[in-house]
């Protein structure tokens, strides 16, 4: 008896190979053409902008990089205190309204 528990009858493992058949990967890039360290930020940044903040590429050009790096270092405080807050919020509603304060981790 085979150790391998089929869910469905076996049909998982023939869709998966029929995805696999289907699945186009892209072609191995040259090393010449990947970006250096400091393009990967750069484009790492303008990522994180344009997925977060749904900002366009030429809004993003026209930030200089000192409010870039606001906008994303203010953008994870944002969370980061929207976090806490949901947190605080989950203690309070386990704890039958009592808040019990956590300890802060500003640095």
């Amino acid at each position: 008896m085979s150790d391998k528990k089929e869910c469905c009858g076996g049909r998982c493992n023939s869709v998966q190979n029929e995805i696999d058949r289907n699945l186009e990967l892209p072609e191995e890039q040259d090393v010449a053409e990947m970006p250096t360290l400091e393009q990967e930020e750069e484009l790492e940044k303008r990522f994180f902008l344009m997925y977060h903040l749904h900002m366009q590429w030429s809004e993003y050009d026209a930030l200089t990089d000192l409010q870039r790096n606001w906008v994303i270092q203010r953008f994870i405080h944002q969370k980061k205190m929207e976090k806490d807050i949901i947190r605080q919020q989950r203690q309070s509603s386990s704890t039958g309204g009592i808040l019990i304060p956590e300890p802060s981790l500003e640095f």
